[in-house]
Parts: C-alpha cells; structure tokens; sequence
C-alpha cells in the first residue's frame, strides 16, 4: 500500500508558483490609449517609423504622437519587468475589460473609426505581449467584458482570435470572472469598486469588500480571497479582514491618458497608467502585493499662467 501511495504521489502533478498579469482599459484604438510601434512584417518586429507607420485603410501611415509614444516605452518597460517576474511561474494573463474603444458617441480621438481594425491592433499588441512574456505552455490567457459602449461583442471576438480561454456557454469573454489558483479565489469584472476621494481614499473599496464579506455570509458563499476590477483608470489597494480571513481588492490601471470628454468631467484627477502583477506561490500563499509599475503622469493638460 505504501509503494502504490508514493507512486500515485509521483504522477500527480506538480503545482508551480502563479504570476497573475491583469491588464485593464486598454481601450485600443483611441488617440490617447496605448497603440503599438512595433509590427510584425515577414516575421520581424519593425519600429513604425521604419516601415512608414501603421497602415489603416482610411488612415495611411499613422504614427503615434508624443504621449502614445511615451505610453508605449512604458509599456516595454512592464513588459521587461514582468518577463524577469514570471521566470520559473506559471503565467495567467486577464484582459479585465474595456480592450478596444470603439465608435462611440461621435468622438474625434480615434486613430480608426472602423472597430474592425480597432481588434486586429489589439490582437497584434496581446500577441506581441504573449512573445515578450514568453507565453506558452501550461500559460492562460481570460477576457472580461467591459462597458457596452466602448466594445459590445468586439471582446469576445478578439478573445477568440488569441485563442483565450473559452467559457462553458461557449463564449470567449464573459462580465464575471471566477478564477481559482493554486486554492486561491479570484473573482474579477471590470465596473466594481472606487478609490474615493482624499482624505478618505481607499475606504469606498474597502466598504465594497466589506458587503461582498457579508453577501457571501449571507447566501452561504465562500468569500473570495482577491477582488479585482478596473473601469475608473485609477489604481488602489485595500483589504478587510474579518474572522481571520483577508480579502484584497485591487482596482486595476489603465492603459489610457485621458480623454477630452474626461478631462472635462475630472479636470484634477491624474488616469494611473501601469500594469499590476500578482503572484501566488505553490501551495496557495498569496505573495506581498506590490505596487503595480506605473508611468509618471503630470498634470499636463492644465495651463498654468503666471508665476
């Protein structure tokens, strides 16, 4: 009995350390949101301005302006970053909402009006991502939808292209998000939580994830360990802990500058513009959250006049 014990001990699979990359808001396709200035040209990453820019049909040679610019060397940075962290870790990418951003509401700051192209640019930036992080086997990749407005079925649509995870219904995206890592419980969806203004900031999230505590009391759920959400282009982190149990809540940074439209609605509050990671180890202890790398963002659009 002890020999076929330790032989079926041998067989099971071993469990390896989990490094839990959530991208959030990328809103491809906007004239202020990450776009990508390298393409693959006959198997080879070319920088735009050496091939002529990126060719939409209604919009030939398009380059990137100085802050896509400076969103996209940042976004190189993460990746560099991320590739030295998932060494010798099992990666799970999330793509947690709002990936492209479509035609709406008649705005002007798009690079493309055709949604279309729109998800060929992100499938191309998530399969340069997927290369720079060495994704490959035993890797995941999940999409979350985001806000209607901005992307209607186009997630799902590209989620299938990238070959992400395909959810029981069938579809390749889905509003809510359950994932369980090494015994640790996730649950991700894209409109959640807010940081809240100061002095009290960080206390809406935590009042979210006191009633999440109590609503799994409630229906006889178990509660989840880790909360993750994006939508609001900020970036916090707060816990609440009750019964010796501590939920994390993260809401998740972008990867969009602001927009005319936001910067009307919130003229001082500064778009955190970066990449999160998370890492659970072998036998589901949940790593020190860090702070996600997030790019330097100065209030560049207010003019000061004066002294």
């Amino acid at each position: 009995m002890l020999i076929s014990f330790t032989q079926q001990a041998k067989e099971e699979p071993k469990r390896k350390k989990i490094t839990l990359l959530p991208f959030a808001d990328m809103h491809t396709g906007g004239t202020t949101a990450l776009h990508p200035n390298k393409r693959k040209i006959h198997g080879k990453y070319e920088r735009l301005e050496d091939i002529g820019g990126w060719n939409y049909i209604n919009r030939p040679n398009f380059q990137l302006d100085s802050k896509q610019l400076a969103i996209w060397h940042h976004f190189e940075k993460c990746l560099d970053w991320a590739r030295e962290l998932r060494k010798d870790s099992q990666l799970v990418i999330v793509q947690d909402g709002d990936a492209v951003e479509g035609n709406h509401h008649n705005t002007p700051q798009l690079v493309t009006i055709d949604e279309a192209e729109m998800m060929h640019t992100h499938r191309e930036l998530m399969e340069y991502t997927q290369e720079r992080l060495d994704y490959g086997r035993g890797d995941s990749m999940y999409y979350v939808f985001g806000t209607d407005s901005h992307t209607r079925n186009f997630e799902n649509m590209v989620a299938m292209d990238l070959n992400a995870y395909q959810y029981p219904d069938g579809k390749y995206c889905s509003s809510f998000l359950e994932l369980h890592l090494n015994g640790v419980k996730i649950w991700i969806y894209h409109q959640g939580g807010v940081a809240g203004d100061y002095p009290t900031r960080g206390e809406a999230l935590t009042r979210q994830l006191k009633k999440i505590w109590y609503k799994c009391e409630i229906e006889g759920i178990v509660p989840p360990d880790i909360v993750l959400t994006a939508h609001t282009h900020d970036a916090v982190y707060s816990t609440y802990t009750q019964n010796w149990k501590t939920m994390h809540g993260i809401i998740l940074p972008s990867w969009q500058e602001k927009t005319r439209y936001a910067l009307d609605k919130l003229p001082l509050s500064i778009n955190k513009i970066g990449l999160q990671a998370i890492q659970i180890s072998e036998n589901g202890e949940i790593l020190p959250i860090k702070e996600p790398m997030l790019m330097t963002s100065p209030l560049a659009d207010i003019v000061r006049i004066g002294c």
